[in-house]
């Protein structure tokens, strides 16, 4: 939690100042995006980035276009999950990389771009679930989300996304069930 509160004073300080009339002291949106990216690497930190890409898009809502969320945020916010012990975390990091999706094909938002980074991370977040009940689903999320790499036009699957599909099948598989068919 040090990182993230650390980040979190820095922001706060910099929000002061800016409202204090210091403007180059304004968040930009690497501001935000960094502390995003610090968050995703504490435990427990999933709250608090979720909070912060929720007040991205409410900025970005209210007319502040250079504030809007990136491929950087989400993907930050996409390792949270997997870094997380959050029950159903395979099923949030798979909802956001649907969100990019939708932003990026849909409405042509080209800072949302999917990568091979993007897609592992949720492959990621499908290790170790959080409960029993949640393995089936944890599998069943990482082999659809390695297929759809597979058959997209983002990038190729490369060693850590092997890496942590395996990680995914010694984890979200039953000892004695007999494992789906991978597509790889």
């Amino acid at each position: 939690p040090a990182k993230a509160t650390r980040a979190r004073r820095l922001v706060q300080k910099m929000q002061a100042l800016s409202a204090a009339g210091c403007s180059s002291c304004e968040p930009d949106l690497y501001t935000y995006q960094t502390w995003i990216h610090a968050c995703s690497r504490t435990r427990g930190g999933v709250p608090q980035t979720m909070q912060i890409l929720n007040y991205l898009e409410d900025q970005a809502a209210a007319g502040n276009h250079a504030l809007r969320p990136n491929t950087h945020c989400l993907a930050a916010a996409i390792h949270a999950w997997a870094y997380s012990y959050e029950p159903y975390k395979a099923e949030r990091a798979y909802e956001l990389l649907q969100d990019m999706r939708q932003r990026y094909e849909i409405y042509g938002q080209t800072f949302c771009r999917l990568n091979v980074v993007v897609f592992t991370s949720v492959i990621n977040a499908c290790v170790k679930p959080a409960t029993e009940e949640e393995r089936s689903a944890a599998f069943d999320i990482a082999q659809r989300t390695f297929d759809e790499l597979v058959d997209s036009p983002y990038g190729n699957p490369n060693f850590l996304t092997y890496a942590a599909f395996l990680h995914v099948c010694a984890t979200a598989l039953d000892e004695g069930s007999v494992a789906r068919e991978a597509a790889i």
